[in-house]
């Protein structure tokens, strides 16, 4: 009878042990995920706030008129393109597990500055090889694969009621003054 019981605690832990050891892997995943965005928010908006918006929009209205970079701005355009080829290295080593839940709430910016550097970025790579903005090309693919709203399905600012609409991942404070938000459906 002894054994038997003992028998049926061995069968029954064996699984609840291995269940154990998955929610801790994932909950060991989600803690550096969020570890990870910390940093990346901290880091990116003490950076953002301090030169690169203003970096930014000097590249975007040089690149716009054709005019050369002046060296310092030039160099701030380094420093925002190695930010971005350590986030991508991050990703490519599986560091940053779950891109899209840590740079959900970025990606459109880091969207217009890979946009705003592409002549950048590649005449790096023809003079220096493909591999010279790996991190750089391995970030952009991950926002390109990224699923609008972070990953998120439904926008709470889509809601009617009780019908939710899939959310286009626009957010209303994003849009033109003039353009309107169609009613919510279910798609």
């Amino acid at each position: 009878m002894l054994a038997d019981i003992s028998n049926v605690v061995q069968i029954v832990g064996l699984p609840l042990a291995l269940i154990a050891i998955l929610l801790a892997y994932r909950e060991g995943r989600h803690s550096r995920d969020l570890q990870a965005a910390l940093t990346f928010s901290e880091s990116f908006r003490a950076s953002w706030e301090m030169s690169w918006r203003k970096t930014l929009q000097e590249l975007e209205e040089r690149t716009a008129k054709g005019e050369e970079l002046p060296p310092e701005l030039s160099q701030e355009v380094q420093n925002m393109l190695n930010w971005f080829d350590w986030v991508g290295w991050l990703i490519h080593s599986d560091v940053l597990a779950r891109p899209n839940h840590v740079l959900g709430s970025i990606a459109p910016v880091l969207r217009r500055v890979l946009e705003a550097t592409q002549p950048i970025i590649a005449a790096g790579e023809e003079a220096n090889g493909p591999q010279w903005w790996h991190g750089v090309r391995i970030l952009e693919n991950s926002l390109n694969n990224m699923r609008p709203n972070g990953g998120r399905r439904y926008s709470f600012l889509a809601t009617s009621g009780p019908v939710m609409r899939v959310s286009s991942g626009k957010v209303a404070a994003m849009m033109p003054s003039d353009a309107t938000i169609p009613p919510a459906t279910r798609r």
